[in-house]
């Protein structure tokens, strides 16, 4: 990345947070922490709870930078992300706060895709204020735990923005409505189905990221 120059940087942490590499970066180096879900993929490797999965993933938290947590998580977890968060003086954005609101309107197909067609409205005012109001976002990743995911997108640039970086309305708009997965639940357009000689077909790909 130093020799790249990237002005921005997206570093996705490693199993847990707590003892993660990630945490060579130190606090006047990071916009913002990210805390998407807490489930139970990984329960044997920290610690064989919810509780000491929220425990580790809240070590990615430093001290004095936003946190953005997704969720929405069970009211116990919710508390440990908090109180890690209180203890670090970092503010919190949750994407489950009253002043996030978002609903789906509906699914439209564009270019042979489906694309969920969603608002996305934040207005916090607690300890650094963001706002966006979005209107017929076309999300091409589906269902309501996407729509979520768009909403901490969101969250994340607007605190990003707060900071100084020169993020407009329109290119979150852009970001979260060019934002798909290759081969996760991912449609095919209908140039890519007559590519494949399946010309008017509707395609989905989905590869499983665990085995059962």
């Amino acid at each position: 990345m130093a020799e790249e120059k990237v002005d921005i940087a997206v570093i996705e942490a490693g199993l847990g947070g707590a003892r993660d590499a990630t945490n060579i970066l130190c606090s006047s180096e990071l916009a913002a922490s990210v805390i998407t879900t807490i489930g139970e993929e990984h329960l044997a490797a920290l610690g064989g709870s919810l509780e000491s999965i929220a425990v580790a993933k809240s070590g990615i938290i430093k001290y004095g930078r936003p946190v953005v947590l997704g969720g929405p998580f069970l009211s116990h977890v919710d508390r440990i992300l908090r109180d890690k968060a209180s203890v670090m003086c970092s503010p919190v954005v949750s994407a489950s706060d009253a002043g996030i609101r978002t609903s789906i309107k509906g699914l439209i197909i564009l270019d042979g895709r489906p694309c969920q067609l969603s608002d996305i409205m934040i207005q916090v005012e607690r300890d650094f204020p963001l706002f966006i109001e979005l209107s017929d976002v076309k999300l091409r990743m589906l269902g309501k735990h996407q729509l979520h995911n768009a909403s901490s997108a969101a969250c994340v640039a607007l605190c990003l923005r707060d900071q100084g970086c020169r993020i407009s309305d329109g290119s979150i708009r852009a970001g979260l409505e060019n934002t798909f997965l290759l081969g996760r639940s991912h449609f095919l357009s209908s140039k890519e189905a007559e590519v494949l000689g399946l010309p008017g077909a509707t395609i989905l790909l989905d590869g499983g990221e665990f085995s059962c």
